[in-house]
Formats: C-alpha cells, structure tokens, sequence
C-alpha cells in the first residue's frame, strides 16, 4: 500500500498508532504487524473494505464493527457445526455471510482464511466450510491492490 496512495478513485490515508492502539485495546487482542501495517498506511479510508460514507476508523471502533463482524461469522460457522479452533480477526465479509479472517496468535504475518456457509463440492452437494487461502496478510492485501487496479 506504501506504493499504492491512490487505489481506484480514492486516495489511502492511514490510521495514527493512537487509534490502533486503542482498536487493540478494545478488542483485547495483539495485533499481527502485518495488518497495523495496512491500517496505518491506508485505514482511514481502507478501500477494500469500509463502507463508502464511513471512515475505516469509525467503521472499526465507534460502531464495534469489528466485534459484530466476528460475532456474526462465530454464529454463522456454529450454525453450519464448525467451532473455531482459536481467537481471530474478521478482516473482511460479504453480506455478513461470507468473510476473509486471520487466526490471531499465528505470527506477524498470518495466513488469510475464507469460510462460506456455501461452498459447492466438485460432486454438486452444498457445504459450510473454512478454507485456508494460500497467502499470507500482506501477499493477500497486495493481490487486491492488484486486482483492484485491473
């Protein structure tokens, strides 16, 4: 993101350290470098993911965004019989149903997790499921930078 200011029609602002500091602190969670490296280089306004009319700073802390976020993917992963095996970090969803995570605890750069309440296996049955996506935080974030670019 450091190279990248502007990504499509909006530039990227970060987040001071103080905020992150206190989304830690209200979450109660470290954490990893890698995703206090994308908040303060572009989470004002974090394109990928915060709502138009929102700043990513009130998306986050002011509207607990980041506990509803979790909260609905723990409930959803509960009703499909998947219990998570430890803490994470919601980083992105769609509608609330399908979401981007990281397991917290797993270095400074964790590897990104995809589930869906509706996978469809290659025998055409429909599934819950939580798949690791081959990538970590950063190499995640740069591969939308790239998309978004395209």
């Amino acid at each position: 993101m450091q190279e990248n200011k502007k990504i499509g029609t909006r530039i990227n602002i970060g987040l001071k350290e103080n905020v992150i500091t206190s989304l830690e602190e209200a979450s109660g969670v470290q954490l990893p470098r890698a995703y206090k490296e994308f908040l303060f280089l572009g989470g004002v306004m974090a394109n990928m993911m915060a709502k138009p009319t929102l700043s990513y700073e009130v998306f986050l802390l002011e509207q607990d965004m980041w506990k509803e976020r979790r909260d609905m993917c723990v409930e959803s992963m509960k009703k499909h019989g998947i219990n998570p095996k430890s803490s994470f970090w919601v980083f992105d969803d769609l509608y609330y149903e399908q979401f981007t995570l990281f397991y917290l605890g797993q270095g400074e750069d964790p590897d990104m997790y995809l589930y869906s309440p509706c996978y469809i296996g290659n025998d055409g049955k429909v599934f819950a499921g939580l798949e690791k996506i081959d990538m970590k935080f950063s190499e995640y974030i740069n591969k939308l930078i790239d998309y978004s670019k395209e």
